[in-house]
């Protein structure tokens, strides 16, 4: 062990073992949602001028390439990865802004093939994406409810997810999911939250709209 790591581990262990099991608890809580967050771009990354969002007059925020508008509450980054659905190739574009280990705000399109489009019923586009969503998260969180949702002109549908009671939750894990997914053509939007409540929660998601 290096001087640095002997110095480090003196310091921990002289502190009240209370503040130690928190430290350790937020830890776990970070790493739970930096791998939530991560699983999302496993694929390989890249940031692009073009499709990065600005703020506009309102203080909202708006991508030119997405073609939408919702209200962050900053400046969120941005992630484009490349995803199949069983031969054919598409790009995600995520849009994310961490407030916090549980206040993760999200919203994302993606361009499906017409082919795939065409191939889904009417309930399976969306089932299609909370399935997706869900599965992100290993189980920890499950579907309880889902209804339909009208905002701005768009038709879609509002989705919640829980804590699922029979997953080994990590610790300090709180909160849960909400969001809206939106379709328009073959191009679907995702606009969610990550995390405990939050009085910005609700004005985000019925911010989002498409640019006029």
């Amino acid at each position: 062990m290096n001087t640095m790591n002997v110095e480090h581990a003196e310091i921990n262990n002289g502190l009240p073992k209370k503040t130690r099991i928190l430290k350790s608890e937020m830890k776990n809580l970070f790493a739970f949602f930096l791998f939530a967050t991560f699983i999302l771009s496993s694929c390989q990354t890249r940031s692009k001028d073009e499709t990065e969002m600005y703020k506009i007059n309102s203080g909202e925020y708006a991508s030119s390439s997405g073609n939408f508008v919702v209200k962050f509450p900053m400046k969120p980054t941005l992630k484009i990865i490349d995803s199949q659905v069983g031969t054919d190739q598409h790009k995600v574009y995520y849009y994310e802004a961490v407030m916090g280990a549980q206040r993760i705000y999200g919203a994302e399109y993606i361009d499906f093939p017409e082919s795939v489009i065409k191939s889904w019923g009417k309930d399976q586009p969306y089932n299609q994406i909370l399935k997706t969503l869900e599965s992100q998260y290993k189980g920890v969180f499950i579907l309880s409810k889902q209804k339909p949702v009208e905002q701005h002109g768009l038709k879609g549908q509002y989705f919640e997810f829980t804590l699922n009671p029979n997953a080994k939750v990590p610790q300090g894990v709180k909160g849960g999911i909400k969001g809206n997914i939106f379709f328009v053509k073959n191009r679907v939007y995702s606009v969610r939250y990550l995390g405990e409540n939050q009085e910005q929660v609700e004005p985000f998601l019925k911010s989002f709209r498409l640019m006029e």
